[in-house]
């Protein structure tokens, strides 16, 4: 292979390369979800506007109450880390937090309403406001490890409630 062939080579792995990066940067796009994701997806409120040339709307003299949230927090960790376990545990094979889980909450009617991605200690916290959920997650940078089933409850308003994930490792 000559000098201009490895050239030829180099430039289009580095085209390949900035497309893959342009990728992650694009809003919405599943990398972009990995590597800057936000705290939760919960959508604002639609904001009425008055047809072009009329007046706005008149609004409520009294304003409404806003719905309280409740929150679902915990961990993804993966188990066990260590091909031995022993007993006491050895501090070094406890659970290890898993980054970049998607944990995501699913109404009853089957629609996604909340999603986060787990913090570089496995920590992830959704608002939600009340009603029951499937509460779920899922990994896409390791296809590797088990999935833990998802759970399913009822949120409260200004209630909190922990939801730990455990992802089996496969080590044994």
């Amino acid at each position: 292979m000559d000098l201009h062939q490895r050239s030829l080579r180099t430039i289009l792995a580095l085209i390949a390369l900035s497309a893959l990066l342009v990728a992650a940067c694009v809003a919405g796009s599943p990398l972009q979800t990995l590597v800057g994701a936000a705290e939760s997806a919960q959508a604002s409120p639609p904001v009425a506007s008055a047809p072009a040339g009329q007046p706005p709307a008149a609004t409520p003299s009294s304003p409404a109450k806003p719905q309280t949230l409740g929150k679902v927090s915990g961990r993804v960790t993966s188990s066990p880390s260590c091909p031995v376990q022993t007993v006491p545990p050895n501090p070094s094979c406890a659970d290890r937090g898993l980054a970049g889980a998607v944990v995501s909450a699913t109404s009853s009617s089957g629609g996604e309403v909340a999603r986060t991605v787990s913090k570089t200690d496995g920590s992830y916290v959704l608002d939600l406001s009340p009603g029951r959920y499937t509460i779920s997650a899922a990994l896409a940078a390791n296809e590797m490890m088990r999935a833990p089933e998802p759970a399913s409850m009822t949120v409260g308003p200004g209630q909190s409630a922990e939801l730990n994930f455990v992802f089996d490792s496969g080590i044994r």
